[in-house]
């Protein structure tokens, strides 16, 4: 799986680092994992500078549907910083951004790691 998760309890953030291509399915189970580990409210860093190929704006618009079903089940997701470093990645994100403002999704975009983590560290907690 390109996608690595690691659970931080102290910072009470999750990072998802994912390499190479990444499929619409193994998206999801990143998000049925952070509902099952109880991380749903945690901040969540998605380093994808090594992410290579784009989701297109259907696999876009079903992460967000999925994630507004599971946040009204669940509360609202802890706020989401998404890296990355090439135009396409950065389109997507921000196609993601506008397309969860309605769930009042807090989802930063950067292009470095450490802009993602200032961020991270000022934004509340869900």
């Amino acid at each position: 799986m390109p996608l690595t998760y690691a659970r931080d309890e102290a910072r009470r953030r999750v990072t998802v680092t994912a390499v190479g291509h990444v499929t619409l399915s193994e998206a999801i189970e990143i998000l049925d994992r952070r509902v099952m580990d109880g991380t749903w409210s945690y901040a969540l860093l998605y380093d994808g500078r090594q992410r290579t190929g784009l989701m297109d704006a259907q696999e876009v618009r079903i992460l967000v549907e999925l994630t507004r079903s599971l946040s009204s089940r669940h509360g609202p997701s802890g706020p989401m910083a998404l890296v990355r470093t090439d135009a396409g990645g950065y389109g997507i994100g921000r196609v993601a951004g506008i397309l969860s403002e309605d769930v009042n999704a807090r989802i930063g975009l950067f292009r470095t790691l450490e802009e993602a983590d200032v961020w991270l560290e000022s934004a509340p907690l869900a």
